[in-house]
């Protein structure tokens, strides 16, 4: 079970890196040079198929689906929540004081600067 497991790790890592295309790719150019050794020597089928002049049917479909996953992955990064105060609202400070109450309740008092630094010994 454990096997498994990690073959499916492995497998699910691969894809989400993009290795399927580098596959494709790979598998296009052995049957390029297989198919181009039929018609001319293995040197010249070799650089037939390294040029970049003579692409396959696959080769087009390993480099479409390798900048379509570019594309999602960079809209991808742009969609990040970004967590910041706004600007426009002042930063506000807040502590508890005892209510008064005779439940023991706190209560929290608001005010707009900050408490003051270092703090008044007296406190």
């Amino acid at each position: 079970m454990r096997r498994i497991v990690r073959w499916f790790l492995v497998l699910a890592l691969s894809l989400s890196i993009g290795l399927q295309w580098a596959v494709v790719q790979g598998v296009a150019w052995v049957g390029m040079i297989a198919s181009y050794s039929k018609e001319a020597t293995l040197t010249r089928s070799l650089s037939m198929t390294f040029d970049g002049m003579h692409p396959c049917k696959w080769c087009h479909a390993a480099q479409q689906g390798e900048s379509t996953q570019q594309e999602q992955n960079s809209e991808k990064r742009q969609d990040k929540l970004v967590l910041a105060a706004p600007e426009t609202e002042p930063f506000v400070f807040a502590r508890c004081v005892p209510s008064g109450e005779p439940d023991g309740t706190w209560a929290m008092v608001w005010r707009p600067q900050p408490p003051p630094s270092p703090p008044p010994k007296a406190a």
